[in-house]
């Protein structure tokens, strides 16, 4: 025989399950909990303790916290409506824990747990092993611990730590917080405005609904927008960036990182190393940071800076306006009205024979170094010709007798400067 020491309605109450077989406990709320014990066998295996009419309640419903040590089994824990506060350590084994109305507290040690924590400001730790966590309405503290772990924060704004292990993390509804910890971890925030950090390892981070803020931290990690106006940092390692809807903030950080805004007016940053940068819809605002990048603007009136490096710029549709900055760059203006400035270095400027119905291609600064290239398709080599605009101290380029651009800053180009190259 082993002994259970039930308390009464004051102060805490302690269920120790031993050190044999798991335990089952049922909260049986009683308005009249005489102090008492439970007898229990020896034997192995899963037993069940319950109340008797001359004994405690297993849990009550006044003002205090029940406390419940489950021991090396597999040990189970079911708080009806009415109990107040539980705290419960399952000890070894497989717990499974499901928490009252109150602010419960649960730990799980080692072992798989699931730790459901019902409605309350919740506190949840799994301890080692692979957990489930779930959270509900309150507003929730839930750790995984060591092992690969799932976590659920609920309808409340939550906080969900991964710990160590491959974790995954759903915020759900409420303004939640969610840190991966280390190892590959996947994290979603569900509804609301909600932050998103990553942490160690190559991690997936989901913001979903609202304005959220996501950091990949260190690792390749995967950072997705989703709906709403949200702030995107990659962290170290070669990060895939994407806004998707709203007006999102971008950031690459280190690493050689992919960035796209989606939909919206978007504002995108590179940072170090070589990255690959796309507006998307919108009117977006690219730089390229250090490195040799590429950056594309896409539809919408884009503002692109390639900053340092050897990088290729690309307009796309609209009026754009493109910036090589250091080094030696290539300006591809694309359909539009578009402003191409070089910077330092030899620079390529491209024109492309496609046709551009919708505007003109303004060079602005055309130096001895740099190149004005068209390029065609097809069979046919395109006709260039260029007269001189003294009035307006620039150079006017003509396709096949349309106006393709004026190269700002000298009246003396001439068609023998401009490199045809065919494309296929």
């Amino acid at each position: 025989m082993w002994p259970l020491l039930l308390a009464g309605l004051v102060g805490y109450d302690l269920l120790t399950g031993g050190d044999d077989g798991g335990s089952t406990a049922t909260d049986t709320p009683d308005d009249d909990p005489d102090a008492g014990y439970i007898p229990g066998t020896t034997t192995a295996g899963s037993k069940s303790e319950t109340g008797d009419p001359d004994a405690a309640a297993l849990f009550s419903s006044g003002d205090y916290t029940d406390t419940v040590t489950g021991g090396t089994g597999d040990d189970t824990l079911t708080a009806p409506d009415g109990a107040t506060d539980i705290a419960f350590s399952g000890g070894a084994g497989n717990d499974t824990v499901t928490g009252s109305g109150d602010d419960d507290w649960a730990t799980g040690g080692s072992g798989n747990d699931s730790l459901g924590l019902g409605a309350g400001d919740d506190f949840a730790f799994g301890g080692t092993g692979a957990d489930t966590l779930l959270g509900d309405s309150g507003a929730d503290f839930l750790h995984g611990g060591l092992g690969d772990d799932s976590l659920t924060g609920g309808t409340g704004g939550d906080s969900l730590h991964g710990g160590a292990g491959n974790d995954a993390l759903l915020g759900d509804a409420g303004e939640d917080a969610l840190y991966g910890g280390s190892g590959n971890d996947s994290l979603d925030g569900g509804a609301d405005k909600d932050s998103l950090f990553g942490g160690a390892g190559n991690d997936s981070l989901s913001g979903g609904l609202g304005d959220d803020s996501l950091s990949g931290d260190a690792g390749d990690d995967l950072l997705l927008g989703g709906a709403g106006n949200d702030s995107l940092i990659g962290g170290t390692g070669a990060d895939t960036l994407q806004g998707e809807e709203g007006q999102d903030l971008l950031s690459g950080f280190e690493g050689d990182d992919s960035l796209a805004g989606g939909a919206g007016n978007d504002s995108l940053y590179g940072g170090a190393d070589d990255d690959i940068l796309d507006g998307g819809a919108g009117n977006d605002s690219l730089g390229g940071g250090a490195g040799t990048d590429r950056v594309t603007g896409g539809e919408g009136n884009d503002t692109i800076t390639g900053d340092g490096g050897d990088d290729w710029l690309a307009g796309g549709a609209g009026n754009d306006s493109l910036s090589g900055g250091d080094e030696n760059d290539t300006l591809v203006g694309g359909t539009g009205n578009d402003t191409l400035t070089g910077g330092t270095g030899a620079d390529d400027f491209i024109l492309e024979t496609a046709g551009n119905p919708e505007g003109v291609t303004t060079v602005a600064d055309f130096g001895a170094e740099d190149r004005l290239v068209v390029e065609w398709s097809g069979t046919t080599t395109p006709r260039v010709t260029v007269t001189a605009d003294p009035a307006g101290n620039r150079s006017l380029v003509f396709v096949d007798g349309t106006l393709a651009a004026y190269v700002q800053g000298t009246t003396t180009l001439t068609a023998a400067q401009i490199t045809l190259t065919r494309v296929t």
